[in-house]
Formats: structure tokens, C-alpha cells, sequence
């Protein structure tokens, strides 16, 4: 398992959406636990995002994912 970088750009170079960007964002002071955001570029609309409650669930999230990160 990778090291997740919190709060900081990534990009996908393995997994579902290669090539885009991710960002997961600490939110435990407004909803509380993880934002996990991914588009194809910073300046970009189009995007997704999801939550996950604490880091053991952000763990498994990426676990699942198959995804392979270089982070910034």
C-alpha cells in the first residue's frame, strides 16, 4: 500500500481514470473525515468526488481503486 498524500495534487498513472488528477482534501473540521476529488486537470469542470469517514476507510478506498499515484 502506497503512502496517501493528504491535501496535496496527485496524478493517476494506474487505475480507473489514468492520467487524471486527485487531491484528497482533510475534512474533518467541516463534514468530518476524507473528500477525495479527481478530475483530468486543475483548471478542468468536469470532476468527481467522494468522502469516506476516517483514514482506515480512505485505506480500503484506495486499496479497491487499483490505483497507482504520483504524488506531487
Amino acid at each position: 500500500m502506497e503512502n496517501i498524500k493528504i491535501n496535496k495534487y496527485g496524478k493517476i498513472i494506474k487505475g480507473d481514470h489514468k492520467n487524471w488528477l486527485i487531491y484528497i482534501q482533510d475534512d474533518k473540521e467541516n463534514i468530518g473525515g476524507y473528500l477525495i476529488l479527481y478530475k483530468p486537470s486543475k483548471d478542468s469542470e468536469l470532476g468527481y468526488d467522494d468522502w469516506v469517514e476516517n483514514y482506515e476507510n480512505l485505506k480500503k478506498y484506495f486499496s479497491g481503486s487499483n490505483w497507482e499515484i504520483e504524488w506531487e
